[in-house]
């Protein structure tokens, strides 16, 4: 993911787990990294939360290993 900020991707990969483990994850979605997120479609807004997208959940899955 190289077009995410160092910011963004650890926000990114804090929202996909269920509960945040590390304190750098707690501390991770802020406001800034989670707009642009919101900005290039990865997250929405879910009440008072956020939620991965189809094509955030699409990024944040491992890449499949080259045939050979």
């Amino acid at each position: 993911m190289p077009d995410l900020s160092p910011f963004e991707r650890a926000a990114l990969f804090a929202l996909c787990r269920r509960a945040p483990l590390f304190k750098w994850e707690r501390e991770a979605p802020s406001e800034p990294a989670l707009a642009s997120l919101e900005r290039k479609g990865l997250i929405a807004r879910d009440g008072e939360g956020w939620r991965l997208t189809e094509s955030g959940r699409r990024r944040t899955r491992p890449a499949r290993a080259p045939h050979r």
